[in-house]
């Protein structure tokens, strides 16, 4: 047997709440003592933590009772609906978490990605959709990765909300200057995060990559990852083909002329 305070501990209920069941006859304590202390036996913490269930999946208090009091209940059938309410409303929360992130994350994005892309006619790419809008239209997906909250993983997955965003571009030529300035920006933004995330380079090394971070190999290097990026990870990928059928392509084409542009090796 255990006291009222106990038993709110254990379920996550309310004294209040305790006193409001045993008014309305939804669930009564065990035993009262001479000294006025709620008792409830294990038979009525386990009924305490259904009614706590049916209430969270939407029930009435009223119909809670009917439904106790019913002895055709089927509990069987019950959990059944449970879980099934309680799925989709995790769904739905799991749903808005994410979509807080993706948001968090895209606040986060170095500015002149954003302003750039906020420059364009986004109606003429995306509709009636922002680009917030059609990002977070992604966020099933982005529900996957599960260190989603994780701050190191964080910058690549603004990675690959840059890497769409070359999509936005599609009015232009790949080889055009709007094009090109905007992978030059993803170009440095991913080589600084190479650098930060390698532990090995020395800082000597890494004033080094940067001086010379327009090298042929350098430029094969990292071009090559993202366009692997965009045609191969899947989440990557789908992001740059919620803006079009043709988006990936013409990405990739992009990526492939600014490698060639700056002296990468390009296989014809």
């Amino acid at each position: 047997m255990k006291r009222l305070s106990e038993v709110c501990k254990i379920v996550g209920v309310t004294r209040r709440t305790l006193q409001e069941y045993d008014k309305i006859g939804l669930l009564s304590p065990t035993e009262i003592t001479e000294g006025g202390y709620w008792l409830y036996d294990d038979a009525a913490i386990s009924k305490l933590s259904l009614i706590q269930i049916f209430v969270k999946i939407g029930y009435k208090r009223k119909d809670i009772i009917e439904k106790l009091e019913n002895p055709g209940l089927d509990l069987l059938e019950e959990y059944q609906v449970a879980i099934t309410k309680l799925t989709e409303r995790k769904n739905e929360i799991d749903g808005m978490i994410t979509y807080l992130r993706t948001q968090m994350i895209l606040c986060n994005m170095p500015k002149q990605f954003l302003n750039k892309i906020v420059g364009l006619d986004a109606e003429e790419i995306l509709g009636n959709k922002s680009f917030t809008e059609s990002i977070s239209t992604d966020a099933e997906k982005l529900r996957e990765i599960e260190d989603l909250d994780d701050e190191s993983v964080q910058p690549f997955i603004a990675l690959g909300m840059m890497i769409a965003g070359i999509a936005f571009f599609r009015r232009h030529e790949p080889s055009s200057n709007e094009v090109q300035s905007y992978i030059d920006d993803l170009y440095n933004y991913f080589l600084n995060l190479i650098i930060n995330e390698d532990d090995e380079l020395t800082d000597s090394e890494k004033v080094e990559m940067l001086a010379d971070k327009y090298n042929s190999e350098l430029v094969d290097t990292i071009t090559d990852i993202l366009t692997s990026y965009l045609k191969e990870e899947d989440s990557y990928k789908s992001m740059c083909e919620n803006y079009g059928d043709d988006a990936v392509e013409f990405a990739s084409e992009a990526l492939i002329y600014y490698k060639k542009n700056h002296g990468g090796t390009v296989n014809e």
